[in-house]
């Protein structure tokens, strides 16, 4: 090694990535169920990610944690008490 100086390659050297396939952008939702699908990614490894949804202010979290970093989930927007109108998804 020069200089006797070793930069270790541990850890993780990319920021994490990831999107939605479904639904399209601007959709209009009819039905009370909502198919999310997408992808997560990582250089080392996608430990979980989760979906989170906002009408006004903050985000709130929605449905189970996601493991696969390909993935689709079934999401109940009356359950979660999202209310009719527009509101946006995300997954962290």
């Amino acid at each position: 090694m020069p200089g006797d100086r070793y930069t270790s390659r541990n850890g993780d050297n990319a920021i994490p990535t990831g999107g939605l396939t479904l639904p399209e952008a601007d959709s209009t939702i009819t039905s009370p169920t909502l198919t999310v699908s997408g992808w997560m990614k990582d250089d080392t490894q996608v430990s979980s990610g989760q979906l989170f949804y906002k009408v006004s202010g903050d985000w709130t979290p929605i449905g189970p944690v996601l493991t696969d970093e390909k993935f689709s989930t079934q999401i109940n927007l009356c359950d979660a008490g999202i209310p009719d109108g527009k509101f946006s998804l995300s997954c962290r």
